[in-house]
Protein backbone atom coordinates (compact mmCIF):
# COMPACT_ATOMS: atom_id res chain seq x y z
CA UNK A 1 0.00 0.00 0.00
CA UNK A 2 2.75 2.80 0.29
CA UNK A 3 4.12 1.99 -2.99
CA UNK A 4 0.23 3.66 -3.86
CA UNK A 5 0.78 6.41 -6.69
CA UNK A 6 -3.05 8.24 -6.97
CA UNK A 7 -5.38 8.86 -4.47
CA UNK A 8 -9.00 10.24 -5.53
CA UNK A 9 -11.40 10.10 -2.73
CA UNK A 10 -13.33 13.02 -4.06
CA UNK A 11 -16.96 13.43 -3.24
CA UNK A 12 -17.65 10.75 -0.89
CA UNK A 13 -19.21 12.78 1.43
CA UNK A 14 -16.21 12.06 3.68
CA UNK A 15 -16.02 13.51 7.31
CA UNK A 16 -13.64 13.61 10.23
CA UNK A 17 -9.86 14.28 10.07
CA UNK A 18 -7.17 13.09 7.16
CA UNK A 19 -5.57 10.63 8.87
CA UNK A 20 -1.52 11.01 9.37
CA UNK A 21 -0.83 8.07 7.96
CA UNK A 22 -1.50 9.44 4.18
CA UNK A 23 1.62 11.14 4.71
CA UNK A 24 3.75 7.73 5.07
CA UNK A 25 2.55 7.26 1.03
CA UNK A 26 6.07 8.40 -0.41
CA UNK A 27 5.13 7.46 -4.35
CA UNK A 28 1.74 9.45 -4.23
CA UNK A 29 2.05 11.53 -7.34
CA UNK A 30 -2.18 12.64 -7.19
CA UNK A 31 -4.14 13.08 -4.36
CA UNK A 32 -7.90 14.54 -4.44
CA UNK A 33 -10.19 14.99 -1.58
CA UNK A 34 -11.96 17.77 -2.52
CA UNK A 35 -15.46 18.13 -2.28
CA UNK A 36 -15.55 16.24 1.12
CA UNK A 37 -16.92 17.34 4.79
CA UNK A 38 -13.01 16.99 5.93
CA UNK A 39 -11.51 19.01 8.90
CA UNK A 40 -8.95 19.71 11.26
CA UNK A 41 -5.21 20.17 9.78
CA UNK A 42 -3.72 18.49 7.24
CA UNK A 43 -0.97 16.01 7.91
CA UNK A 44 2.76 17.46 7.79
CA UNK A 45 4.90 15.48 5.67
CA UNK A 46 7.24 16.06 2.70
CA UNK A 47 4.42 13.98 0.12
CA UNK A 48 1.08 15.41 1.20
CA UNK A 49 2.21 19.23 0.95
CA UNK A 50 3.19 19.39 -2.62
CA UNK A 51 0.13 18.93 -3.67
CA UNK A 52 -1.82 21.81 -4.72
CA UNK A 53 -4.55 23.60 -2.80
CA UNK A 54 -7.60 22.48 -4.93
CA UNK A 55 -7.16 18.66 -4.21
CA UNK A 56 -8.30 19.36 -0.64
CA UNK A 57 -11.45 22.22 -1.97
CA UNK A 58 -14.35 22.62 -0.50
CA UNK A 59 -13.43 21.04 2.53
CA UNK A 60 -14.62 23.72 4.81
CA UNK A 61 -12.81 22.65 8.14
CA UNK A 62 -9.73 21.74 6.63
CA UNK A 63 -6.66 24.25 7.17
CA UNK A 64 -2.68 24.14 7.46
CA UNK A 65 0.06 23.95 4.41
CA UNK A 66 -0.80 24.48 1.39
CA UNK A 67 -3.97 25.60 2.31
CA UNK A 68 -4.05 29.58 2.90
CA UNK A 69 -5.88 29.29 5.67
CA UNK A 70 -4.17 28.54 8.83
CA UNK A 71 -4.98 26.19 12.01
CA UNK A 72 -5.63 27.78 15.28
CA UNK A 73 -3.35 26.15 17.86
CA UNK A 74 -5.88 27.12 21.14
CA UNK A 75 -8.81 26.19 18.89
CA UNK A 76 -9.31 22.85 17.47
CA UNK A 77 -12.63 23.45 15.94
CA UNK A 78 -11.59 25.34 12.88
CA UNK A 79 -14.64 27.60 11.60
CA UNK A 80 -13.38 28.98 8.34
CA UNK A 81 -15.28 32.04 6.79
CA UNK A 82 -16.47 32.48 3.69
CA UNK A 83 -13.93 34.47 1.40
CA UNK A 84 -15.01 37.13 -0.36
CA UNK A 85 -13.54 35.19 -3.60
CA UNK A 86 -15.29 32.39 -3.04
CA UNK A 87 -18.97 34.67 -3.03
CA UNK A 88 -18.06 36.12 -6.43
CA UNK A 89 -17.34 33.07 -7.96
CA UNK A 90 -20.54 31.40 -6.92
CA UNK A 91 -22.23 34.67 -8.10
CA UNK A 92 -20.03 34.56 -11.42
CA UNK A 93 -21.29 30.95 -12.16
CA UNK A 94 -25.46 31.93 -11.11
CA UNK A 95 -25.44 34.84 -13.94
CA UNK A 96 -23.47 32.71 -16.45
CA UNK A 97 -25.80 30.32 -15.81
CA UNK A 98 -28.81 32.86 -16.00
CA UNK A 99 -27.21 34.38 -18.77
CA UNK A 100 -27.12 30.83 -20.54
CA UNK A 101 -30.58 30.17 -20.48
CA UNK A 102 -31.63 33.41 -20.80
CA UNK A 103 -29.68 33.61 -24.47
CA UNK A 104 -31.20 29.86 -25.74
CA UNK A 105 -34.56 30.46 -24.81
CA UNK A 106 -34.67 34.05 -26.59
CA UNK A 107 -32.41 33.06 -29.64
CA UNK A 108 -34.87 29.62 -29.87
CA UNK A 109 -37.92 32.09 -29.65
CA UNK A 110 -36.77 34.45 -32.07
CA UNK A 111 -36.27 31.78 -34.60
CA UNK A 112 -39.27 29.89 -34.27
CA UNK A 113 -41.69 32.34 -33.06
CA UNK A 114 -40.40 34.29 -36.74
CA UNK A 115 -41.16 31.04 -38.30
CA UNK A 116 -44.46 31.25 -37.01
CA UNK A 117 -45.41 34.38 -37.58
CA UNK A 118 -44.10 35.16 -40.88
CA UNK A 119 -45.74 32.59 -43.79
CA UNK A 120 -43.03 33.96 -46.37
CA UNK A 121 -40.18 33.00 -43.90
CA UNK A 122 -41.73 29.98 -43.24
CA UNK A 123 -42.06 28.78 -46.80
CA UNK A 124 -38.71 30.16 -47.47
CA UNK A 125 -37.22 27.65 -44.77
CA UNK A 126 -38.92 24.75 -45.77
CA UNK A 127 -38.15 25.62 -49.44
CA UNK A 128 -34.59 25.53 -48.74
CA UNK A 129 -34.36 22.53 -46.60
CA UNK A 130 -36.28 21.08 -49.67
CA UNK A 131 -33.92 21.86 -51.86
CA UNK A 132 -31.19 20.98 -49.23
CA UNK A 133 -32.65 17.63 -49.10
CA UNK A 134 -32.69 16.71 -53.02
CA UNK A 135 -29.04 17.69 -53.43
CA UNK A 136 -28.19 15.24 -50.66
CA UNK A 137 -30.22 12.38 -51.85
CA UNK A 138 -28.88 13.09 -55.13
CA UNK A 139 -25.38 13.03 -54.19
CA UNK A 140 -26.43 9.64 -52.06
CA UNK A 141 -27.50 8.39 -54.63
Amino acid sequence: MTSLEVLDLSMNHLSGTIPSSISQLTYLNMLNLSHNKLTGQIPPGSQIQTFIPSAFSDNDGLCGFPLPNNCSTQNNSVVLPVTKEAEDHKLEVIWLICSVILGFVTGFWVYFGALFWKNSLRFSVFHFTDKVQEKIMKWLV
